[in-house]
This record gives C-alpha cells, structure tokens and sequence, in this order.
C-alpha cells in the first residue's frame, strides 16, 4: 500500500490523496527509484500547516508515463521551477525515467 485517498461519500469524488513514501533518515527515497533521494524537507513544503509535495516531485512521478493531463501540468508548472529545482527534475528523469518523452524538454524552459 502506497497510498490513501479519501472522499466525502460513497461514489463521490476523491477529494484527498495522502502519499505513503518510503523514507531513510532524513531522506525521502523514490519508491520507483532508491538512487533518486532528497533531504525530506525540500520534498513536502509545508504552508498554512497543510504538508504540500515539491511541485519537482510531483512532476517525477508523472514522468514515466505522462498523459494528456500531465502534459498540462508540466507546461504550467516547469516554467515557474526555480532552476535548482529545474536542474534537480531534469536529472531525476534522466536518472529514473530515461525513456520519458519529458527527457529534453528542460533547455525550452530555462530559455
């Protein structure tokens, strides 16, 4: 199990998914993975006392199989990364992802 998603009612829609991670440490480590890690404070920000993932993360995740919805999220939010966190999503799908057809598209956003 790797996750819980919760829902107002039965045959609603989901309202909440709540990611179990596998941590080492202080380390978050990518279930998909375990060379891909980062110090667990720079993956969930937590704002307003509600724990957000790294936007960098969350585009990890989508990475290995985008569909339609992904590439939207990717064209929105790739553009506004800082570009440590650009460089660190860049690297990590090279590294996890190597067949992802996101692979290459970093150079168009820091232009």
């Amino acid at each position: 199990m790797h996750g819980l998603w919760a829902r107002e009612r039965v045959g609603g829609p989901w309202r909440v998914q709540i990611n179990l991670e596998p941590v080492e440490g202080d380390d978050w480590v990518f279930r998909r993975d375990p060379r891909v890690r980062r110090p667990l404070e720079q993956v969930v920000h937590d704002r307003d006392s509600l724990p957000r993932v790294n936007p960098a993360v969350q585009l990890l995740w989508k990475a290995k199989d985008p569909l339609p919805k992904d590439e939207i999220d990717l064209a929105n939010v790739l553009p506004l990364l800082p570009p440590d966190e650009r460089a660190w999503l860049r690297d990590a799908i090279a590294l996890a992802h190597p067949d992802s057809p996101w692979c290459g598209r970093f150079d168009a956003a820091s232009r």
